[in-house]
């Protein structure tokens, strides 16, 4: 089923969305930016094995995600891992997922290959950054 909302005065389809982050404050703040982008269908999942585990689940059911937010340390395989958001990106594409990422870290990075990075502040409104990341992220895929 195909459900559009109404952004900005231009049609577009909904973004399903999956967060992988630890820290509740910080997901909440990524949460609020995304329905204020008109975002209505967000998943959290705090471990990078979870999160590659439900993206698979979503293909599998024919339901895939349309964007993944990514943090860069998080627990992966049981360990807290300062590496990890490059774990799951290297796990997604050897296993051949195509999703769009943006990062969205208090570290800036430059990653071959995602859509864009935010640096997340908790004093910053992560709003403009997100929208602007997501209306590129919809130029790269078919929706």
């Amino acid at each position: 089923m195909i459900i559009t909302i109404i952004i900005r005065g231009e049609m577009s389809m909904i973004f399903k969305v999956i967060n992988i982050e630890d820290d509740p404050i910080k997901h909440g703040d990524i949460m609020m930016a995304l329905k204020k982008c008109g975002v209505t269908q967000i998943s959290v999942e705090s471990k990078g094995e979870d999160g590659v585990n439900k993206i698979e689940m979503a293909i599998g059911e024919g339901e895939p995600y349309n964007l993944l937010v990514l943090d860069m340390q998080f627990p992966i395989n049981g360990q807290y891992e300062k590496k990890a958001g490059k774990i799951v990106i290297e796990q997604l594409q050897k296993k051949e997922i195509h999703i769009p990422i943006i990062v969205c870290s208090s570290i800036r990075y430059d990653i071959p290959g995602i859509v864009g990075c935010i640096h997340y502040n908790e004093a910053n409104d992560l709003y403009s950054d997100m929208r602007d990341l997501i209306e590129k992220a919809k130029q790269n895929i078919n929706i």
